[in-house]
C-alpha cells in the first residue's frame, strides 16, 4: 500500500512538445493520468480509472476514455465506465473503436456521435464461455482495413470485416469457424495489423472440439478460407524473415518437443525441421500418450477432458488416477509438458510410475464455483471408471490456487477421492 501510494504521489504525466511553435502542451494529469500513444497526427487517447477506484474490490476495473487534442490538450469524453477493453483510435484518426456492453461501438471524431456496429449481426461478439462474476469481455480485433475505414473484429470463431464509416459488413471466414467449431484469428506478417483491399490474410486455427491447430488463408473483401497446414499437432507462429518470405514456426505434441520449423513462405507448401531437441523422450520416460474423453456434467452440460495413458497401457487393467485441473485444460491436448521440479505435478513422472493422468475441463456457475466444479468433475471420474480405466479405490485430486480452493470444496461434497492436494487455496472467500 505504501509503494502504491508513493507511486501515485510521485507520478509523472505525459505532455507533447511542438517543435515549430516552441510550445509544451500537457496531455495527462491527476484526473486523467493515462495516455495511449497512436500513429495519428491530431489526437491521442487518454483514460482515467480515478472515478472507479472504490469499485475495484467488488465490481472490477473500469475506465473513462477521452479523445485528447495534441494541439490544445482539449479532452472530449468518448466512453464511460469501460471494462475489459481499450478505446482505440483508428490509424487515420477519424474514428474511435471500443467494446462495451457486449457489443462494439464506433465514435465519429467529427460529429461526436456514437453507434453500435455489431448489435444487428446474428452472432454474439462477447465471450460465450464467460462464467466469472465480472463484466463479459469481447474477443478483440485482428487489425484495420484501409487505415481504419473498417476493422477486423472477432466473434468466438470467425473474423468479420465491419465498416466504421460506410459499407456492408462481411464475414471474412464465411461462417466456417462457427460451422466447424474452428477458431480463426489473424496473424499479421508485418509490424502492424494494417491491411488493404484484396490483401491476403494468414489465419491461425484451433479446433474447439478436436483441439488441433493449423494455418489457413483468407482475403480482405472476400468470404471464404483455404487450409494451408493442419495436423493433430500444435503449431505456433514465431516470425517472418525481414528480407525473405520464409516463416519460422514451432510444431509440438504431447509426445513431441516444440522444435522449430521453417517454411519457404506463408503458404506452408514446403517445410523443414531446423531444430531437433529431445527426440529421444520415450527412451528416458514411459512418456505415454494423450487422448480426449467426454461426458455430461450433473447439469447435462457437455464437458471434455484429457486422459494421459502410459505407453504400455493395458486395457484389461485399472489404474490409479491423478486428476489435475483448473478451468479449461483440453486446449493443452497437444502441448508438450516439460518435466521440471516445481510445486505442480510432472505428468511424465506420474505416467512412468504407472498412473493415468486426468485433466478435466470445469464449467462454472456464477456465485457457485465450488458446486459447479463438483458437478463437472465427479461425472468425469465416473466416466473413467465406466470405461475401465480408473481404479475406483485409487483416485487422487490435485489443485493449486483457484483449483486449490475447488479441491478444498469438492472433498466436502463427495467421498469419491482417496487422496487430495489443495495447494495455496483460497480458504476464506470473505478475506481473500
Amino acid at each position: 500500500e505504501i509503494a502504491t501510494f508513493n507511486g501515485r504521489k510521485n507520478r509523472t504525466y505525459a505532455a507533447v512538445y511542438h517543435l515549430n511553435d516552441d510550445k509544451w502542451i500537457q496531455l495527462a494529469d491527476q484526473d486523467m493520468p493515462f495516455i495511449q500513444v497512436s500513429d495519428g497526427d491530431n489526437y491521442v487517447m487518454g483514460s482515467s480509472d480515478e472515478p472507479y477506484l472504490r469499485d475495484i474490490t467488488h465490481e472490477g476495473f473500469f475506465q473513462d476514455w477521452y479523445l485528447v487534442d495534441l494541439e490544445t490538450g482539449e479532452r472530449t469524453k468518448v466512453a464511460e465506465r469501460i471494462s475489459n477493453s481499450s478505446a482505440m483510435l483508428t490509424p487515420k484518426g477519424h474514428r474511435v473503436l471500443y467494446y462495451n456492453d457486449k457489443n462494439w461501438h464506433v465514435y465519429n471524431v467529427d460529429t461526436k456521435q456514437t453507434r453500435n456496429i455489431t448489435e444487428n449481426l446474428n452472432v454474439p461478439f462477447y465471450n460465450e464461455d464467460h462464467d466469472y462474476p465480472s463484466q463479459v469481455p469481447g474477443y478483440g480485433i485482428g487489425g484495420w482495413v484501409n487505415g481504419g475505414d473498417a476493422a477486423l473484429i472477432y466473434d468466438k470463431y470467425d473474423v468479420w470485416q465491419i465498416p466504421l464509416i460506410r459499407g456492408n459488413h462481411r464475414n471474412i471466414t464465411d461462417g466456417k469457424g462457427r460451422e466447424e467449431k474452428r477458431i480463426f484469428r489473424v496473424r499479421s506478417l508485418g509490424d502492424d495489423n494494417m491491411f488493404g483491399n484484396g490483401d491476403d490474410l494468414l489465419l491461425t486455427s484451433y479446433h474447439d472440439l478436436k483441439k488441433n491447430f493449423g494455418f489457413y488463408s483468407a482475403k480482405i473483401n472476400q468470404e471464404g478460407v483455404k487450409k494451408l497446414l493442419e495436423e493433430d499437432k500444435k503449431f505456433t507462429f514465431v516470425s517472418k524473415a525481414d528480407e525473405s518470405d520464409k516463416i519460422l514456426f514451432k510444431r509440438e505434441a504431447y509426445d513431441e518437443f516444440p522444435n522449430l520449423w521453417v517454411s519457404d513462405d506463408w503458404k506452408f507448401k514446403k517445410t523443414k525441421q531446423v531444430s531437433k531437441l529431445h527426440m529421444d523422450l520415450k527412451k528416458k520416460w514411459n512418456w505415454g500418450s494423450a487422448e480426449l474423453v467426454d461426458w455430461l456434467s450433473l447439469d447435462g452440460t457437455y464437458i471434455q477432458g484429457i486422459v494421459i495413458k502410459p505407453d504400455n497401457y493395458d486395457p484389461n487393467k485399472r489404474y490409479p488416477i491423478m486428476t489435475y485441473y483448473y478451468r479449461f485444460y483440453t486446449d493443452r491436448l497437444h502441448d508438450f509438458n516439460e518435466p521440471k521440479t516445481n510445486h505442480r505435478p510432472v505428468f511424465a513422472q506420474y505416467v512412468s510410475d504407472d498412473y493415468v493422468v486426468f485433466l478435466p475441463d470445469i464449467r462454472f456457475e456464477i456465485g457457485r464455483p465450488g458446486f459447479a466444479a463438483t458437478k463437472s468433475l465427479v461425472p468425469g471420474i465416473q466416466k473413467l471408471i465406466e470405461l475401465g480405466i480408473a481404479d475406483e479405490d485409487k483416485l487422487g485430486l490435485h489443485g493449486h490456487s483457484w483449483s486449490g480452493y475447488q479441491t478444498a470444496f469438492i472433498v466436502t461434497q463427495t467421498d469419491i477421492f482417496d487422496a487430495a492436494v489443495s495447494g495455496a487455496p483460497v480458504g476464506n472467500m470473505t478475506s481473500a
